[in-house]
């Protein structure tokens, strides 16, 4: 299922030190089996995809070296956890995983839509992120 195409507006401080808008961006969605997913914002401490589970779908099993803070923006998903734990959450539901395997299926007759931020976190004593696996 393709993502809507939308545009995402940037801000920042001009060389006038007033607010300014930055040219804005398009990006184009990435078919993943069971997501599709587009990154709205990436930099090295906070990349931002927003994700859509089409009906009847389940994304692969994956892991970030990160604390995910989410929110479900339209639709129901069902989020499970590799130790058999599953929850189902609706539009305005929010979530928060701190480096778990886990995979997402849509149960529901109607797309899923959830934006994702996460924040690099310290595992080993060494600050990193990655990105999960096929995103």
């Amino acid at each position: 299922m393709a993502t809507p195409q939308g545009k995402i507006v940037v801000t920042h401080i001009n060389a006038d030190g007033k607010a300014a808008f930055l040219p804005d961006l398009s990006v184009q969605p990435v078919q993943l089996p069971g997501a599709s997913i587009r990154r709205i914002w990436d930099t090295p401490a906070v990349p931002v995809p927003k994700c859509v589970i089409a009906p009847g779908d389940v994304s692969p099993w994956h892991s970030t070296s990160s604390v995910d803070l989410g929110f479900i923006m339209a639709g129901e998903i069902v989020l499970m956890l590799d130790g058999g734990e599953e929850k189902t959450l609706s539009a305005g539901d929010m979530f928060i995983q701190q480096a778990t395997n886990h995979a997402w299926a849509n149960r529901s007759s109607l797309p899923g839509r959830y934006y994702t931020f996460l924040v690099a976190s310290q595992m080993g004593g060494e600050r990193r992120i990655t990105h999960c696996v096929n995103c």
